[in-house]
């Protein structure tokens, strides 16, 4: 898998490429880690290019998404397709997560969160 980390005001977002399985996962874990450690951090999860996400993936994505809440930060994911939505939707992970359907959207709603 590939991670590719890019900076959009005060977003970090994480473009995701290939398959977040048991192997990659930890790779993931290690950069996302570090957004937990400062205070309001906000972070966006670029799915568009992402074509699997094991149960080892979805494992690290709950993991900093609650990480980032006690650090009032947040955890926003876009471009999800079919298949991966309907393993967060199995999961129930579909209530948890904020999802977009695009980049746009994901990042306006950072902008909303912000002014309010």
């Amino acid at each position: 898998m590939e991670i590719n980390v890019r900076d959009h005001e005060n977003v970090k977002i994480v473009d995701l490429t290939g398959e977040l399985e048991t192997n990659s996962a930890p790779n993931l874990e290690k950069i996302l880690i570090e957004f937990t450690k400062e205070e309001g951090m906000q972070v966006l999860i670029n799915m568009e290019n992402l074509d699997f996400a094991s149960s080892a993936g979805l494992r690290v994505l709950l993991l900093i998404s609650k990480q980032l809440k006690i650090m009032n930060g947040a955890m926003k994911m876009c471009g999800v397709n079919s298949i991966i939505l309907e393993v967060f939707d199995i999961s129930g992970f579909i209530d948890i997560f904020s999802i977009y359907e695009n980049e746009e959207g994901a990042l306006e709603s950072f902008s909303r969160r912000r002014s309010s």
